[in-house]
């Protein structure tokens, strides 16, 4: 990344210049930052291929958002980089089911002594203008814990187990780092919500935090300026990735895809996904729309053909036509194959953004339980599946058993108690033979509750 005093400037005008579509402006900011942004995409995502779909993606949306950006909200290279990372988790939710087994046994990220290389390689810096200088003065652990969720996708959780420390710990790591580093930069705040934000830019919040950070974003009419301030300080942490050289096709790529968005809003290729099929209409769907409308009018009903037609044109018929026939296929699949009448189904799904059917718990009426994954998982040397269970929506937890991912697992009953409706079960990546606690100690990859087949008898 290079130390340039006018970059902020340089970086300002690109963007005004993207925003009113002059494609040589991206280009310029394709050439300036593409490197250290692949850098940080592949750091993230591990994979070569998914890096670079992610960074044309980015430049896709600062092409289509640049007018969204002004000055005033805050750092350009800080909203520019919050759009990558934004895409980096997106991408990582979307494709959770080949990526996070992968990245939960990728060991945590080691601090590298940068402050004395980036002095040398930039002498005009003072050391403590550097986030280095003072990043380096924290506790080997806990530059470590900083690094590692920054670079991570996921979950805290999930990054506190690739160190081998408790989720208290890496959160303790995390407040002591942010306190240290607010102190030491004057523009960055140092109230409470400052710091809140800081931990939103660095990631891994849990669902609970997650809500105390909209809700300060909603009340916070400066919480923008300050989450760019930390994403911008944050970048800094690209110098310890391994330098990466761009394909050339890349930017090539990139092009192609502005042509073809150019081409879709030129030739309005847009199609409007309504289910009462407004809008555009070829001349037989408008002759029988007017036809339905003056059939209305006069009380009468629609005769069936023309029922018919627009329930054909229907999206949501469609969407629901889909679930009847995935509501089908778990019956057959789920259906007792035995004389043994099957109970109880929980059926466990993962976190990503579309969630699939990972895991299924099937409990006979004769008290036989079984639960077997979906689709086949690759276990991962030095970590264990296990199974939980939760009568109060994960307040507190029993672990049932540790779990083989290659196939069926039978479960002794007794370990289940006695199931109630809408009990929840969870799986959570832990380390070699589970966790010592009372509860996970790793990440939650996959959860569902349990359904009651014979609730009317």
């Amino acid at each position: 990344m290079k130390a340039d005093k006018n970059s902020a400037q340089y970086l300002e005008k690109l963007l005004t210049a993207i925003a009113k579509k002059q494609k040589n402006a991206l280009q310029q900011l394709f050439d300036s930052e593409a490197e250290s942004m692949m850098a940080l995409a592949r750091q993230s995502l591990l994979q070569e291929q998914s890096a670079q779909q992610v960074l044309l993606k980015t430049f896709l949306t600062i092409w289509e958002n640049a007018d969204s950006y002004a000055p005033e909200i805050g750092s350009a290279r800080g909203w520019i980089y919050s759009i990558l990372r934004f895409q980096i988790r997106e991408y990582y939710q979307t494709h959770y089911q080949s990526h996070a087994l992968a990245l939960a046994k990728e060991p945590a990220f080691k601090p590298l002594g940068m402050a004395e290389i980036q002095q040398q390689l930039h002498p005009h810096i003072k050391p403590e203008e550097s986030l280095h200088f003072y990043f380096e003065q924290l506790t080997e652990e806990q530059q470590s814990s900083l690094l590692t969720v920054y670079l991570s996708p996921d979950t805290q959780p999930v990054a506190a187990t690739r160190m081998g420390i408790s989720l208290a710990r890496i959160k303790e790591d995390i407040s002591i780092g942010l306190h240290h580093l607010a102190r030491s930069f004057p523009h960055l705040p140092q109230h409470e919500e400052g710091l809140i934000l800081g931990e939103y830019v660095l990631g891994g919040m849990s669902d609970s935090d997650l809500n105390r950070v909209y809700d300060i974003l909603n009340k916070n009419v400066d919480s923008t300026r300050i989450i760019l301030l930390w994403e911008e300080l944050f970048i800094e942490f690209i110098a310890q990735l391994q330098p990466c050289s761009l394909n050339p096709s890349l930017w090539r790529s990139l092009n192609d895809k502005l042509k073809q968005l150019h081409h879709q809003q030129k030739e309005q290729e847009r199609k409007q996904y309504d289910s009462s099929y407004e809008g555009e209409r070829e001349p037989l769907d408008q002759e029988l729309a007017d036809k339905a409308k003056a059939l209305a009018k006069e009380g009468k009903k629609m005769p069936l053909s023309l029922r018919l037609h627009f329930l054909w044109r229907s999206i949501k018929f469609w969407q629901a036509l889909g679930l009847a026939s995935l509501l089908v296929a778990l019956a057959v699949l789920l259906w007792p194959s035995s004389g043994n009448t099957l109970r109880w189904v929980a059926v466990l799904t993962d976190r990503s953004a579309t969630p699939s059917v990972a895991w299924v718990l099937k409990v006979t009426a004769n008290g036989k339980a079984s639960i077997t994954p979906s689709y086949q998982q690759i276990g991962q040397s030095g970590f264990d599946l296990q199974l939980w269970s939760s009568t109060d929506n994960g307040q507190t937890m029993r672990a049932i058993a540790l779990l083989d991912a290659t196939g069926v697992n039978r479960i002794d009953a007794s370990r289940l108690n006695e199931l109630q409706p809408n009990q929840r079960f969870y799986i959570s990546l832990e380390p070699k033979g589970g966790s010592s606690a009372n509860k996970p100690s790793g990440s939650i990859l996959f959860q569902g509750s349990a359904v009651d087949l014979d609730s009317k008898s």
